[in-house]
């Protein structure tokens, strides 16, 4: 879990996956509001990188093989 993020701040998460996975991404801002979005497939070498925006998520997937 990630938390208290400010706007234009970038934190790194590694995390692991040994075969074919999948992950879900929700935000919840100060003011309450949500979002969810963001990942879906992924498996061992994948680099993601998703941008929160005030109304969307962003999915960027590089594959590193």
């Amino acid at each position: 879990m990630v938390e208290n993020l400010l706007r234009g701040d970038t934190k790194h998460i590694k995390v692991y996956a040994s075969g074919e996975s999948s992950y879900k991404l929700k935000v919840t801002f100060k003011d309450g509001n949500t979002l969810e979005g963001g990942g879906g497939y992924v498996e061992s070498g994948y680099k993601v990188t998703e941008r929160i925006k005030d109304n969307k998520i962003e999915t960027d997937i590089n594959l590193h093989y």
